[in-house]
C-alpha cells in the first residue's frame, strides 16, 4: 500500500518569505488550439519540496546531480514536539536511513545539537511536516548548514497527520533540474 505525504502544489499553499508566487496560466486551449498547455510559475521550494547541498553550498551536489537512491530508502516516522541529543541516540538503528518528523507544533525544528547528532550518523535524510526544518527562523540556516555539509538531504512541508509512527520505505524523486538547488517532489510512503 502507498501513503502519499504531498501537499498539493496549487494556490492554497503558503509561499515561503521571498520565494516566488505560485500561479498557472494556460497557454494553449482545447478551444483555441485544439490542445491544452500550461506555464507553471513557483519556487523550487514551494510545497512539498527536497533541498540538495546547493541550496547553501556554490560547490554543493545541485538537484539533478544526486544519485537516485538518495531520494528513497528505509524511512522511520517518529512523533515530537522537541528533539533533544539524547532522543536521537536512543531512536538511531540501522533499520532505516531517512527520519521523518511528525508534529503538531507549527513551531517545530531542529536545533543545531540535533542536526550536529543526525549529521554524525548514518542517515542521508530529514523530513519535517513544517515548512522548514529551522528551530527558529533566521538568516543563517545553521540547521540547513550543518545537514547539508553532510550531504544530508532536507525533505520539508510533508504531510503525515494520517500516518502512524513505525519504519516506511520512502520514495520521493525530484525533477532533474541542472544546475537547482531544490525541487518539488511526490513524497509518497510504502507500508
Amino acid at each position: 500500500m502507498l501513503i502519499d505525504i504531498s501537499k498539493n502544489i496549487d494556490k492554497n499553499v503558503a509561499v515561503y518569505p521571498g520565494d516566488p508566487a505560485y500561479k498557472i496560466e494556460k497557454v494553449c486551449t482545447l478551444q483555441n488550439e485544439g490542445y491544452e498547455v500550461s506555464k507553471i510559475t513557483l519556487g523550487s521550494h514551494f510545497s512539498t519540496h527536497i533541498d540538495s547541498p546547493r541550496h547553501f553550498y556554490a560547490d554543493g551536489k545541485d538537484i539533478a546531480s544526486e544519485p537516485l537512491d538518495v531520494f528513497c530508502g528505509m524511512a522511520k516516522v517518529v512523533s515530537v514536539t522537541e528533539i533533544n541529543s539524547d532522543f536521537l541516540k536512543n531512536i538511531m538503528s540501522d533499520k532505516f536511513e531517512i527520519l521523518l518528523f511528525k508534529t503538531n507544533n507549527k513551531n517545530f525544528g531542529l536545533s543545531c545539537n540535533a542536526a550536529k547528532v543526525i549529521s554524525a550518523s548514518h542517515i542521508k535524510m530529514c523530513g519535517t511536516e513544517n515548512d522548514d526544518i529551522e528551530s527558529c527562523l533566521n538568516n543563517d540556516f545553521p540547521v540547513h548548514r550543518i545537514l547539508l555539509a553532510k550531504n544530508i538531504l532536507i525533505l520539508e512541508n510533508i504531510d503525515l497527520k494520517n500516518v502512524p509512527e513505525g519504519i516506511y520505505k520512502l520514495y520521493c524523486f525530484p525533477l532533474k533540474i541542472t544546475g537547482c538547488d531544490a525541487s518539488p517532489v511526490r513524497a509518497v510512503l510504502e507500508v
